[in-house]
Order: C-alpha cells, then sequence, then structure tokens
C-alpha cells in the first residue's frame, strides 16, 4: 500500500506492506527526511493527531489502508 507522510520538512510518499511495524516505518520516514537518528520521533493518524502510534503495532492494526495519511512528528531532540 501508498502511505504519504508530512512532515515539516515536506511530504513524501512510502510503500508498506499492511503488516509493517510503526517503528519501521518511523525509521524509514526519519532517515527520508534527514532526521539525525538521536531523534525520538513518532507518527500520528491524519484524523487523530493528539495520540501517537504505538512503535509496536502495524498499519493492519489500526487499519490504515492506501492512500492514508499520516504525520511524523519529532517527539524529542
Amino acid at each position: 500500500m501508498t502511505v504519504s507522510i508530512h512532515s515539516a520538512r515536506g511530504l513524501k510518499l512510502f510503500a508498506f506492506n499492511s503488516d509493517t511495524k510503526v517503528a519501521e516505518i518511523t525509521q524509514r520516514a526519519a532517515e527520508a527526511f534527514e532526521f539525525p537518528p538521536a531523534y525520538r520521533c513518532g507518527l500520528l493518524l491524519s484524523g487523530n493527531t493528539s495520540t501517537p502510534l504505538d512503535d509496536r503495532r502495524t498499519l493492519a492494526f489500526y487499519n490504515i489502508s492506501d492512500g492514508a495519511t499520516l504525520f511524523f512528528t519529532v517527539i524529542s531532540c
């Protein structure tokens, strides 16, 4: 599935399987947006930006489907 991820540094499209864990997606997004590895980052759903997604869960757990939008956020640096 294709997922768009927005950050303060722009928008990028990514392809993931539904069984991909949030931790892997966050890591790939951090690398793509060129955030330092020491930064603690997270992902938010476009419909619920108040709660970060759990790194141990998968896209399927959150019912994220093709074309979904996620927001990348830096939690601490």
